[in-house]
């Protein structure tokens, strides 16, 4: 069973790739998207990591 979900898998990821390949309207949408989620994923962590940590245990 997980050999014939992979194969469907790696079918579907192949079709929509030349699907978006073939409409570079999209393409463009997709790659916005994802940079502008990228870039808002790398603030946040940048954020985490940088906030002063506060090291003292509630209420001992």
């Amino acid at each position: 069973m997980p050999w014939f979900v992979i194969i469907l898998s790696a079918l579907g990821l192949t079709s929509v790739h030349i699907w978006i390949d073939e409409n570079s309207f999209i393409s463009g949408v997709i790659i916005g998207v994802a940079s502008i989620a990228l870039s808002w994923g790398a603030y946040k962590l940048y954020k985490y990591f940088t906030r002063p940590k506060n090291w003292e245990l509630p209420g001992v």
